[in-house]
């Protein structure tokens, strides 16, 4: 018996009719009745709207968060040690440099009023 190429490539109807069913629901995006769970989960994946499009649902929103702990810390009940701290080294900060130019301007003033008395004589 000689095999010739129409027999080779010869398909049944019934698988025919199987391969477009599959081809259709793969186009119009119908489950195929013989999907795995792991399928169905991959599908049910990729139906869902990507991550990037999730993004305002999958952050919380930080600016109302920050806002609310600041508004708690002005209140006392919260407290944020690192704001404690730079708050604490600005004002260590000013009040070392106040006390830096309050003698500093005193004898500047002093020497210039002399100079001026000086210039005038």
């Amino acid at each position: 018996i000689r095999k010739t190429m129409a027999t080779k490539n010869y398909i049944s109807v019934k698988d025919y009719l199987y391969v477009l069913r599959r081809l259709s629901g793969r186009i119009f995006c119908e489950p195929d009745d013989g999907k795995s769970l792991a399928l169905q989960k991959v599908s049910k994946m990729y139906s869902e709207n990507p991550f990037p499009k999730n993004r305002s649902n999958y952050y919380p929103k930080l600016n109302q968060f920050s806002h609310m702990l600041m508004e708690l810390r002005n209140m006392g009940i919260y407290q944020d040690e690192r704001l404690d701290f730079n708050d604490e080294y600005q004002y260590i900060k000013k009040r070392n440099k106040d006390r830096k130019t309050k003698g500093k301007t005193t004898q500047r003033s002093q020497t210039v009023a002399s100079s001026t008395l000086k210039i005038k004589k």
